[in-house]
Order: C-alpha cells, then structure tokens, then sequence
C-alpha cells in the first residue's frame, strides 16, 4: 500500500500541472488565433471587400512597373515613384516623336522638291496659294505613296 500511495501521490504531482499546462495553450488558440472566432470564412471576405479599391490601386500600380529593376517592381511605394515618373516621359516624349516625325517629313518632301528645282518653302507656298493641298494631306501622300484625288503631276511637266 504504501507504494502505492507513494506511486499515486507521485502521479496526481505530475498530473495536475500537465493538465493545467495543457488546457493554457487550447484556450489560448481559441482565443488569440482567429479574430471573431471561426465565422465559416465570413472574417476573409469583410476584409477584401473593405480594402477593395486600395488594392485595385496597389495591383495595377505594380502591374505597370513590370519590367523594372528593384524594388521598384515590387513595393507600392517605390512602384509609385517610378510609374509617375515613367507616365512623365511618356507624356514627353509623345511630343517628342511629333516633331522627329514632322522634321523627317519635311526633309523629304525638301529632297523630293528639290530634284525639281525647288526650295521646301516655295513648295507648300505655291500649294496653298493654289488650294491644291494642306501640309497634312501632303504627309498622308508621302506615307501612303498615293494621293486622295488630287494629283500634284505625273513628273510630265509642260514648259
């Protein structure tokens, strides 16, 4: 009997503070882990819905810095920085290839004149005065190779 009794003293000793131990971590995870308890995935869709748009922001700013270098393709912050920066060149250097564009044309037409004897500005002068053509419809010619009905001559000219 006294084994016993030394035995089972021995095992309420170690049983009590196991059982106090093992009930302080489940009751901590029932509480702590899942705000709102277990809502069957209610909790999820509240915070997509109420942070919608700022994630739409954040998805397409990043979208748009694909192809950068760094943490500039990754991070929000940064991504900003460099997209806005990225739309300025844009904006700029649209404009930019207007006027290469427009010089290239008026270099060729230049060099087309002049096999004919002619200056670039004594050109576009006797075209307007004339009504034949606008500057544009003369680009829309030297694009395309043809013109819209109004021939300016067939290179058979008449002295």
């Amino acid at each position: 009997l006294i084994s016993s009794s030394s035995s089972s003293s021995s095992s309420s000793s170690s049983s009590s503070p196991s059982s106090s131990y093992s009930t302080l971590p489940s009751s901590r995870s029932r509480s702590g882990g899942n705000i709102g308890g277990n809502m069957g995935g209610f909790g999820v869709t509240i915070n997509t819905q109420r942070r919608g748009m700022a994630s739409k922001k954040h998805k397409r700013i990043i979208k748009m810095a694909k192809g950068y270098r760094g943490r500039s393709k990754n991070t929000f912050r940064a991504a900003v920085r460099r997209v806005e920066k990225g739309l300025q060149y844009a904006y700029r250097d649209r404009k930019t290839k207007k006027r290469n564009f427009r010089k290239l044309w008026i270099e060729r037409i230049n060099a087309g004149v002049r096999q004919h004897g002619m200056s670039y500005s004594k050109f576009i002068n006797a075209m307007a005065n004339m009504g034949i053509m606008s500057e544009a419809d003369l680009r829309n010619v030297i694009e395309s190779g043809t013109s819209n009905g109004n021939d300016v001559g067939d290179g058979d000219r008449e002295e």
